[in-house]
């Protein structure tokens, strides 16, 4: 994979890290605003991802457009099909960064994936709220506060061993 990507670095192609809200399973040829053509990192490329969780992923993002941010996220795409590794392993390569920082994903995975099962189980059995709403989870999601961040060493790191 390494060869391929300094092999299009060399030709002037522009290869873009994944992205759950541009991204797809696939490696996929994404128009640039600038009118270059650039190459988007596939989802299911990722290692300990697969195409079952991108699946759960894209389906979300037919159904309902863009995630806002990391709570859109975790009641959209159903994250019992995701799973804890791939999710972690998704933030890692920078595929969450749109919707929340690395750091953070990682700090509040178990938290996510809580909210995501409470949400969809209770959307399974009809729950209703009181006031209308489709269901009676009305958990709100506390991203823990930015400590600093993850260092630019580590980032690449993650990206080697996972890209």
């Amino acid at each position: 994979m390494a060869l391929y990507i300094v092999d299009c670095r060399r030709m002037g192609i522009e290869v873009l890290p994944p992205d759950v809200n541009a991204g797809g399973s696939d490696f996929e040829i994404e128009d640039r605003p600038e009118g270059k053509a650039a190459i988007r990192f596939g989802m299911a490329a990722v290692k300990n991802v697969g195409v079952g969780p991108v699946q759960a992923i894209l389906e979300a993002r037919e159904h309902g457009g863009r995630f806002a941010d990391i709570e859109d996220f975790a009641r959209r795409a159903d994250l019992r099909l995701v799973g804890k590794r791939a999710l972690e392993c998704l933030a890692r390569v920078g595929a969450l960064d749109c919707v929340c920082p690395r750091c953070n994903v990682l700090d509040s995975v178990d938290r996510l994936i809580s909210l995501s099962t409470a949400h969809f189980r209770a959307a399974e059995v009809g729950q209703l709220s009181l006031f209308g709403g489709t269901t009676g989870v009305s958990e709100r999601l506390e991203m823990p506060a930015s400590g600093g961040g993850v260092s630019q060493r580590q980032q690449l790191t993650w990206e080697k061993e996972l890209l």
